[in-house]
């Protein structure tokens, strides 16, 4: 699970088999899910303060 704080909102994202999911809806890519947050582009990893290792290890859990 993901954690991330947007302009005084949390957001939750979950890693599943086939990419990630937030409030219901499937993401292929850690940051498609931040470009939804922040409409704008930003690396998922370094959005959600992950390093590389990590996203990689949250994908195969």
């Amino acid at each position: 699970m993901f954690l991330r704080e947007w302009n005084g909102r949390t957001y939750r994202v979950e890693a599943v088999e086939s990419g990630f999911v937030m409030n219901g809806k499937h993401y292929r890519s850690l940051s498609s899910v931040a470009k939804r947050i922040t409409s704008a582009h930003w690396s998922g990893a370094r959005f959600f303060g992950l390093h590389i290792a990590q996203a990689r290890d949250a994908i195969d859990a």
